[in-house]
């Protein structure tokens, strides 16, 4: 280790990094943080007594999204191994049923843009 404050019992498995480097680390989280953030999707989930709107990762499966409204609603969802969802396109004709372990297809997706 380039790094002499390294305690003793660390060092075969420690390792120090310089300045530049650990600066170069900080960048690069934040640029992954600004990635995730971006390639976030609303996904807005319907059910029998109402809805929600759940903000998740593109490609998230169904089973995952009723996992994260119940988390950040705080609703209580009922649901069985075997669910089943209707994906529906929003500003179009196309719909697709999926499972649990699905996720939404891409060409479902639509960009939303707030006007500038």
């Amino acid at each position: 280790p380039e790094n002499p404050g390294l305690a003793k019992e660390l060092v075969p498995r420690g390792v120090s990094i310089p300045l530049p480097g650990a600066m170069a680390i900080e960048k690069l989280s934040k640029q992954v943080a600004a990635t995730d953030e971006m390639m976030q999707a609303t996904y807005i989930l319907w059910g029998i007594d109402g809805g929600c709107e759940v903000r998740a990762p593109f490609g998230t499966c169904l089973g995952r999204l009723l996992r994260l409204a119940q988390s950040q609603t705080g609703m209580k969802l009922e649901y069985t191994q075997d669910v089943t969802a209707e994906v529906k396109q929003v500003m179009g004709p196309k719909t697709q049923v999926i499972t649990a372990e699905r996720a939404a297809p891409m060409e479902l997706y639509h960009e939303v843009k707030l006007p500038e």
